[in-house]
């Protein structure tokens, strides 16, 4: 472990995963080191073939999982080097549909949760070596056995059960391993638990919610989802309408709306450990939200019937429009 070390990997739309060193930004920011850090990035990483999605830590500083729209989830540990495209390790994961996120929890660090561009998040487990029972149209030779999926109760809406289903954002609790939220792109926000029991199934079990977060509107863009509180008490997401909404974890209950961007809130992630709440969206800036003992300028709960009914509205609106839109392209495949 590098002693005046503070280890930054970032990722854009170029399939490359860059990593600097800013433990030493403009003098001692941590003690014992002095000096200014280097604009140049340590290490360049290569080994997706598509845009990269999202990062997530390990326990060691060198040590970190990303995932991509190429299908995989990737291990890179920064004290081994390698030459990229030839000599890149096996991806931990490598699935025959788009990935866009990945969640694991410091309680269970040897689990982890992927979702992307199926109606399934998946949760696959590094004791397991794999077996020949996993679905072959899925899962590919990963490293890792993929032991529960995460599904939903069938729509009983036309349009839902025609469009196209995907998930836009996936998340862990800190505080209970097994729990498990997902944010389905045109539906609600549900809860999971890894423990449940599972539906009788031939190939990988599948888990069903426990509880689901109504009152948000996921079509636009890709909205993350999170747990939030000192004990993951509440669960929150990001809507089209600019506003972030925010949950009894338990009762399912809407405690809160908050204007959170003048478009669309993306992501919405907690302090570690302090009552704060950053919140970024279409806007170029981000917002930092905190306690207070008055009621909240951004709170919009005052208005909170008037929005939802919009929301379940415009949402269903956008589904028919999409369905529409994906039909055409069938049409025009099939005459190709």
């Amino acid at each position: 472990m590098r002693v005046c070390s503070l280890i930054l990997p970032e990722f854009a739309g170029d399939k490359q995963v860059l990593v600097f060193d800013i433990g030493q930004v403009h003098g001692p920011s941590v003690p014992g080191c002095e000096g200014r850090y280097s604009e140049t990035p340590t290490h360049t990483l290569r080994c997706h073939e598509d845009r990269v999605k999202r990062i997530v830590p390990e326990d060691s500083p060198d040590v970190f999982l990303t995932v991509s729209e190429d299908g995989t989830v990737r291990q890179h540990d920064l004290r081994t080097s390698h030459s990229c495209h030839t000599g890149c390790p096996a991806p931990l994961v490598q699935v025959d549909f788009e990935l866009s996120s990945l969640a694991m929890s410091p309680l269970t660090p040897y689990q982890f949760v992927v979702a992307g561009d199926s109606d399934y998040g998946y949760l696959f487990d590094r004791r397991h070596l794999q077996t020949t029972s996993q679905p072959s149209s899925v899962f590919s030779t990963d490293l890792t056995t993929c032991v529960r999926r995460f599904g939903r109760p069938e729509p009983t809406d036309d349009a839902d059960n025609r469009r196209r289903q995907h998930i836009t954002g996936a998340r862990m609790s800190s505080h209970a391993g097994d729990e498990v939220l997902l944010a389905y792109s045109g539906d609600v926000v549900y809860r999971y638990s890894a423990l449940g029991v599972p539906q009788e199934e031939k190939d990988t079990p599948i888990i069903m919610p426990i509880q689901k977060y109504v009152g948000a509107q996921n079509v636009d863009t890709v909205k993350d989802v999170n747990f939030l509180g000192p004990s993951d008490e509440y669960v929150t997401v990001g809507s089209d309408d600019g506003n972030f909404f925010v949950w009894n974890k338990e009762s399912g209950s809407l405690h809160g709306i908050y204007e959170g961007d003048g478009s669309v809130v993306n992501v919405i992630e907690g302090h570690p450990h302090l009552p704060l709440v950053a919140v970024s969206g279409i806007d170029t800036t981000v917002k930092l939200f905190a306690p207070t003992d008055e009621k909240s300028e951004f709170s919009r709960m005052d208005n909170a019937e008037a929005i939802i009914e919009r929301n379940q509205r415009s949402r269903s609106i956008r589904s028919i429009r999409s369905v529409d839109m994906a039909a055409l392209m069938q049409l025009y495949e099939a005459g190709q």
